[in-house]
Parts: C-alpha cells; sequence; structure tokens
C-alpha cells in the first residue's frame, strides 16, 4: 500500500448516498475463536465446515522503509485448520517442504483458486532463500485440499498433498484469480521484486502486468500442466493492483467478472474510481459509473435477484476515498488519505445502470483490508460461481458466510510511521442476510425519462433535461475525473415532470467530467465531455 503522507490539509467533497434499500439488509456478528491467530492477505480454502488458510501476514500494515517493510520473520508459515462449528483448531508448520514449496505458500498477496478439491495457489510475494531477496514467485502450486486437511488434524505428513511446476507468466502478486467455463483469468496485478520502500529509493522494481491473463489448468492428480497461454494487454485501464474482482450474472444473462477500482493511478496516491466487467468475449471499462467507496481489496459477497434481475455487491470495509459523514450518514466524505474505513456498502446493478449504496451497518472496528469472505458451503443458496441467491431464502434471517482475516487498525490513518500499532485480525464475522421485498424500479430506483444532455462535449454551455413521472427528491451535482464535485447544480429538491438545467463549462478545463443525478437518495451517473 502506497501512501503520501498530507499532514496539512485533507480535501473533503460531500455526495449524497441513500440508506439501506427495502430488498434484503445484512447483519453483522463478531465472533471470538480461542487460540485463532490473526492473519491477512492470505488464500483460502474449505471442505464443507472446515477452513483451510496457507500464506498471508501474522503482522498488521507493512513498514515503509526496509529492513521493516515486510520482514520474513512476519511471513505466515503455519497452515491452519478451521472448524467454527466445533470451536476446534489445527496447525502444522511447513519447514518439513520442499524450499521451493515452502517458501511459495508463505508469500502473500497471491491469486488463488479453488476448484472441487483443489486450491490453485499462484505468484504471491515473499523471502527467497535461492535469490536471498523478495520475489514475486513464477509458481503455481496445486494443494489437495481434504486431503491435507485430514494431514494438519492427523498429525501425519504433509508434503503429499502438494504439487508445483514453474511458469514464469504467473509471477503476479496483488492480482486476482478467477474461472469462466474451463479458462483461468489472472487479471492484473504487478511484479515485485526486493525491499518496499516508500520513497522509491534503489531496494526494489516493480512492474504491472496491464494484462488479463488467460490459461487452462490441466490437472489429473498427477501431473500439472499450464495450456492455452494467451493475454489481452491495455496499459490505459489495467495498471491496477489490490483491487476486488466479483463474480457477475449481467443483465442479458451472461455471467463473467467485474473488477472493482483498484490501486493507484499513475500520476496520484488515489484509487482508480472506475470498473472494469470481463467476460468470456472480452471486456469493457465501466466509466459511466464511479465506486466512491471500498476501494482496496476486502471481503466481499455477491447477490443476484433473479426476481428484478439485479446483481450487487456488497463491500465490508478495508480502505476507501469516500466514507460516510459521522453526523450526516446521508453524506459521503473525501479523505484524500485513502484511510482504513468501517463502511459497508453495495453496488447495484440493473439493466445498464450501477448504483451504490453506503448501508446502515458497520465493521465492528477499521477491519477488513486484505480479509477474504467464506461462503457456506450450499448449493440452494449459491450457484456455481459462489454468487448467493437471494431467491433462495424466505424473510427468514439466514446465514450465508464469514469474513475471516485482514489488518484491524487503531483508527483510520496510520500510514508511514505508525502502521505498527495495526495487527492482523484473529477474530470472525458471520454475515447474515434477510429479505424484506421485492426490488422495484420505481419504487427503488425512480428512474429519469428521456434523460438528455446536449452539446456533449462542448466549451461553452451544456443543456441538461429530463423527466419524472411521480414527485421525488433530486439534486445533481458535476465531478471531474477524479471524483470531485466541481459544481452542484441542483440541490435536494422535491420536483416531478420536465425539468432542464444548463452548466456553464467555460471555468474548466478540457476533459471528462460526469453528471451525477440523485434522485430519492439513488446516484446516477452520465459521463460529459469538455473540450
Amino acid at each position: 500500500m502506497r501512501r503520501i503522507f498530507l499532514s496539512i490539509v485533507v480535501l473533503l467533497n460531500f455526495v449524497g448516498v441513500k440508506a439501506q434499500p427495502d430488498d434484503f439488509e445484512i447483519t453483522l456478528e463478531e465472533a471470538v475463536l480461542n487460540g485463532l491467530s490473526g492473519i491477512h492477505s492470505f488464500a483460502v480454502a474449505q471442505n464443507q465446515s472446515e477452513w483451510l488458510w496457507v500464506g498471508g501476514r501474522v503482522n498488521g500494515l507493512h513498514g515503509y522503509l526496509p529492513p521493516s517493510s515486510f520482514p520474513a520473520y512476519t511471513q505466515n508459515e503455519i497452515l491452519t485448520v478451521v472448524n467454527l462449528n466445533t470451536a476446534q483448531i489445527w496447525t502444522s508448520a511447513i519447514d518439513l517442504l520442499p524450499d521451493s514449496v515452502a517458501e511459495h505458500i508463505s508469500s502473500s498477496n497471491m491469486e488463488f483458486y479453488q476448484e472441487g478439491d483443489y486450491l490453485y495457489f499462484i505468484g504471491g510475494y515473499g523471502w527467497s532463500a535461492a535469490a536471498n531477496d523478495f520475489i514475486t514467485f513464477p509458481k503455481l502450486t496445486a494443494i489437495h485440499v481434504s486431503g491435507l486437511i485430514d494431514a494438519i488434524k492427523n498429525g501425519t505428513n504433509i508434503a503429499p498433498f502438494f504439487r508445483q511446476i514453474t511458469y514464469p507468466e504467473l509471477a503476479i502478486t496483488g492480482g486476482q484469480l478467477g474461472k469462466l467455463n474451463e479458462t483461468y483469468y489472472l487479471i492484473w496485478g504487478h511484479t515485485f521484486t526486493g525491499r518496499y520502500n516508500h520513497i522509491n529509493g534503489p531496494t526494489f522494481t516493480q512492474n504491472y502486468s496491464y494484462q488479463i491473463r488467460k490459461f487452462e489448468i490441466e490437472d489429473d492428480g498427477n501431473s500439472l500442466n499450464i495450456t492455452g497461454y494467451s493475454a489481452v494487454t491495455d496499459s490505459a485501464h489495467f495498471r491496477r493492483r489490490d483491487y476486488n474482482i466479483s463474480p457477475m450474472i449481467f443483465p442479458d444473462g451472461t455471467e463473467g467478472f467485474t473488477a472493482f477500482t483498484g490501486v493507484f493511478q499513475p500520476d496520484k496516491n488515489l484509487p482508480y474510481l472506475n470498473s472494469v466487467d470481463i467476460y468470456a468475449s472480452g471486456y469493457t471499462v465501466n466509466n459511466t459509473f464511479q465506486q466512491k467507496l471500498n476501494q482496496y481489496h476486502t471481503a466481499r459477497l455477491p447477490v443476484w435477484d433473479s426476481t428484478s434481475n439485479a446483481m450487487h455487491t456488497v463491500f465490508f470495509g478495508g480502505i476507501g476515498q469516500y466514507v460516510p459523514d459521522s453526523l450526516n450518514p446521508n453524506l459521503w466524505v473525501e479523505d484524500t488519505l485513502v484511510p482504513f474505513v468501517k463502511t459497508v456498502s453495495r453496488i447495484t446493478r440493473v439493466s445498464n445502470a450501477s448504483y451504490e449504496t453506503s448501508l446502515p451497518i458497520q465493521m465492528p472496528g477499521f477491519i477488513g483490508a486484505n480479509a477474504e469472505f467464506i461462503p457456506i458451503e450450499s448449493t440452494s443458496l449459491f450457484t456455481h460461481s459462489k454468487i448467493f441467491r437471494l431467491d433462495a431464502i424466505d424473510t427468514a434471517r439466514t446465514l450465508v458466510g464469514f469474513i475471516v482475516g485482514g489488518i484491524v487498525s487503531p483508527r483510520e490513518n496510520i500510514f508511514q510511521g505508525n502502521e505498527s500499532e495495526s495487527s492482523a485480525y484473529n477474530k470472525i464475522i458471520k454475515v447474515y442476510i434477510r429479505k424484506k421485498g421485492q426490488l422495484s424500479d420505481v419504487s427503488y430506483f425512480s428512474k429519469p425519462d428521456n434523460f438528455k444532455a446536449w452539446p456533449n462535449p462542448s466549451k461553452g454551455k451544456i443543456n441538461l433535461s429530463f423527466s419524472l413521472s411521480a414527485p421525488a427528491e433530486i439534486s445533481l451535482y458535476i465531478t471531474n475525473n477524479e471524483g470531485r464535485t466541481v459544481e452542484t447544480l441542483l440541490s435536494a429538491a422535491h420536483k416531478s415532470g420536465n425539468i432542464q438545467l444548463a452548466w456553464n463549462t467555460r471555468p474548466y478545463p478540457d476533459g471528462i467530467y460526469f453528471c451525477n443525478l440523485q434522485i430519492n437518495g439513488i446516484v446516477q451517473t452520465f459521463r460529459l465531455s469538455v473540450k
């Protein structure tokens, strides 16, 4: 996590949000399991009610200068099995494994994916004795989950449950690994070698992949191989890491992923605010919607409502550029230090529009950065791609999964100098959903009719017009490409019928701007161009 410390000025920018919608609500319960060690930036797999944790780190936020930035002794060199139902924990050291395997599976910020009874563990950043340095591992390690869990529980030899190959294109950390049909997608991330140094001293090299790397894993339980490798490069939009990816059912029924935001923009220490939709036939950069909350990698829950064909993604804590205002949660406040947050938010996609909501609950602390979500194992509640099916429950409160691990901070901003105050989270948060009703386009979103912006682009005046078939509270504000509000044209007025406004663009530099139309608390975004 790269930061520039700003000690004098924090820019504040207020935008509107909506309270928890009426279709479903999220509740959280924190559980303590005695003897559980903290962990973050790790890989997780599950076998029925038992979880396997591999790799990651056992300290809190990394330091900013060598040699304390990523000390090798804080790498997680313990394999952990957890059964929350029976309140049992089993562990095993990895020191009897071959060095190439032990070093790889004690790395952090790796990419991983569980396919059936195998956990595929790719890349990651950690110490290599052979290189005498920190490296990004060019490795794929296949872990037999149920066999390893049994070996750890019984105290027997764990070595037979690991197989490994070297493949240079897999040397990625801070990316994400997903699967569509038989193809794996290694999305974005970077290759990092050496010791982290926030002042960009000559202690490391860093190269972003700028790519979505696609391949198949051939695995018959004995031999392991990568086949069909290809890559899609986009240097303008794929320079990202430490982001959130979530499986997605798009409005036309196509399945894929949405990669949300990520860090850092090439010319500033701020996260991206746009997202990228990824599917088998290609990808689309979504510049008409900007995510203001929860930009850093954290636990997230995908929820699909088949009745309304709405796709929701819920984000739990972590780090974000905007936070709900402490005095008025219906306002979001920008903090350019990009702090740790307690925010729980969700993004909803209906048709081709996306909406962001700050939920009226919080994490039980500044928790969530580099945490993971473990869904309960239920074929009736989740699709094959681990998307929760809202139609599979009634109105009862239903346990859907668990938030595990992550960094816990004592306050919002501890970057550069106070990172030793943070730690790895050693509790478990239970996540519940209660369905409240059906989504209604009319009552919930109150979409405008015939929205128009003309001339667009314009260096002078852009006319804006739309109509509402029913009275609604509306506001309209313009933001720049960095997400900052540059002008408010209409503030919290109660209106219906035809509405016409004009934005004088002459005071503003050429570039892309966004018209944010908030109706009954829901923000819809339209792209404008000044030139």
